[in-house]
């Protein structure tokens, strides 16, 4: 296929995992009960063969535990994610846009650990927002794509929620012999003959058509419902500047635009550098486009219009059991 690509002299953008903007957020403080005892109750990542089996035998320990097990931080965040998502994920294949909620939490760590118990009181909380978020979603063909849950260190817990609607045949890297289809092709998806202007408009539109146009995952057969563990957050590290085909205009006065030329080229490119950055064994589950205006370094450099890309990937695992939305 070819691939649209022009490399732009100067940008920024290298991916290290972390947590993104959430665009809308509901926060609410939940105190749970704590124990203190330690025990070894769980199995590492990469040491698991039948996810589907472990997080089923985990998630009843977890549930009906009444004794002082504890976990580390990290292992009460991998589990408590990975079990949300075995329980409530069902990824779209077909997604072409996503709708989130971000709830927080409080509960109990004792020297860098979690009760077992107060994970599963947790969940059974969690659980009913969620599902209430999942309900309240007002779209087609709607399913939940993941969840994400981090345990801080003085107990503050996050749990982004996910939702993807409707349905729609995918592709990227856009393949085209006769310059004037493509040109329609691109006239047909930003129709806008006014442009996109660079720091609002076009990353919002930019991220629905990642959605629309964007790679549907392979690695698991379409018959059977999908969900994610091992979930990771790429996002920039501010201040360092590496050649890439992100948009970067040092010379844009702030209210430039795009013109939809421009528009499909960095669609075209930001799906490529959604493809190319895809850790080993995971997939592509979401995207973001954010646009600023000023230098990421110094207020007194050049102001630069750029855009930021946050993608989002995971392990998949497929299953046969029906997800839990009641």
């Amino acid at each position: 296929m070819k691939k649209y690509f022009r490399f732009v002299a100067i940008a920024t953008l290298v991916l290290a995992a972390g947590l993104i903007t959430i665009q809308s957020c509901k926060k609410e403080q939940r105190t749970l009960s704590s124990t203190q005892t330690v025990q070894n109750l769980i199995t590492h990542p990469e040491n698991i063969e039948d996810m589907d089996a472990y997080l089923k035998g985990f998630g009843e320990k977890m549930l009906n535990s009444k004794d002082d097990a504890m976990l580390t931080i990290e292992e009460a965040s991998w589990h408590l994610t990975a079990y949300q998502n075995f329980c409530f994920g069902d990824a779209d294949k077909n997604r072409i846009g996503m709708v989130y909620e971000e709830n927080e939490y409080i509960i109990p760590v004792s020297n860098g650990k979690v009760a077992l118990a107060d994970l599963g009181n947790l969940f059974n909380i969690s659980k009913k927002d969620i599902l209430a978020f999942y309900k309240s979603v007002n779209q087609n063909n709607k399913k939940i794509m993941y969840v994400l849950s981090e345990i801080a260190e003085n107990g503050t817990t996050k749990i982004k929620t996910a939702v993807s609607y409707t349905e729609e045949s995918k592709y990227y890297y856009f393949d085209f012999e006769d310059e004037w289809a493509y040109r329609e092709f691109c006239d047909s998806v930003f129709p806008n003959p006014n442009g996109y202007t660079c720091k609002d408009e076009a990353p919002v539109v930019l991220k629905a058509k990642m959605y629309q146009f964007g790679p549907s995952p392979l690695c698991v057969p379409y018959n059977q419902r999908q969900y994610y563990t091992n979930i990771a957050q790429i996002s920039p590290i501010s201040g360092v500047f590496v050649p890439t085909r992100i948009f970067y205009c040092q010379t844009c006065t702030s209210n430039m635009t795009l013109d939809s030329d421009d528009m499909c080229f960095y669609l075209d490119s930001y799906l490529g550098l959604l493809v190319e950055n895809t850790p080993n064994g995971k997939e592509p589950l979401d995207c973001d486009v954010v646009g600023f205006y000023g230098h990421p370094e110094s207020p007194n450099m050049p102001k630069p219009i750029y855009h930021v890309l946050y993608f989002t990937y995971g392990t998949p695992t497929g299953t046969q059991l029906d997800p839990i939305l009641n």
